[in-house]
């Protein structure tokens, strides 16, 4: 049960924001850099609460649903370059599986970068559509569609789900709202993100601030209180 304060913040209308300009600017790509003790403000403040209850977040039930149900298809959902969509992203999970897991992640995060960045107003016409893997494939997408890729294409990998967590945070240095992957090796964090090429130490990843981040087995919301943001830009729940 969450506080009831809490409860309030969190409530389906506070949950309003769109992800709608965020952009992909990686820079080369450089080897897993490993955590180091120095620690900055952290991307997850120490105010945290978590619920197991996923319900609220409709639009994370909805691509989850639609992705397994374009699995579970017979004909081909969406092409690449005049490859079915499904079969490049077979390809892609066995190439994973055959990876150590700190390659495989580094994998996913450049093979994934290279999509291009579509606005989902542009490919779907609002900025509250998340895309499946085979949509993003064929048609690019945005921040929350690299995130969502990589975590799906991760689990499918073998990567546990406990191990990943795709969080939707507040860009300081551009005043954007943006989404992210987070994963555990060997309890240390690590951030997939489709605006830098590198993986880097969670620790060391200090222009973001964190509203919530999502996994299959629940979900935490986080509160700080250095940085003040509108009761509208919690997160893009629903």
């Amino acid at each position: 049960m969450l506080p009831r304060r809490l409860s309030c913040l969190l409530a389906p209308a506070a949950f309003a924001i769109l992800l709608s300009a965020c952009a992909s600017t990686p820079g080369p790509s450089v080897q897993l850099a490993q955590p180091t003790p120095e620690t900055q403000r952290a991307l997850f403040p120490p105010q945290v609460v978590f619920s197991s209850n996923v319900s609220l977040f409709t639009r994370w039930i909805g691509v989850e649903a639609r992705f397994a149900a374009q699995q579970d298809q017979g004909v081909c959902v969406a092409t690449v370059d005049g490859v079915c969509a499904q079969a490049q992203w077979a390809a892609f999970v066995d190439d994973l599986k055959s990876l150590p897991l700190a390659d495989r992640i580094e994998h996913a995060n450049e093979y994934l970068n290279a999509v291009p960045y579509v606005p989902a107003t542009q490919n779907w016409g609002s900025a509250d559509y998340w895309e499946t893997p085979f949509e993003f494939l064929a048609r690019g997408g945005q921040c929350q569609d690299y995130a969502i890729t990589k975590y799906l294409a991760l689990e499918a990998s073998g990567v546990p789900d406990s191990d990943l967590r795709v969080a939707v945070v507040h860009d300081l240095q551009r005043n954007l709202d943006h989404a992210i992957l987070i994963v555990s090796i060997d309890g240390h964090d690590f951030v997939l993100d489709n605006q830098t090429a590198t993986v880097d130490p969670l620790e060391s990843v200090t222009r973001y601030r964190a509203y919530y981040a999502i996994n299959d087995s629940g979900w935490w919301a986080y509160f700080d209180p250095a940085v003040r943001f509108a009761g509208t830009q919690v997160a893009a729940a629903q």
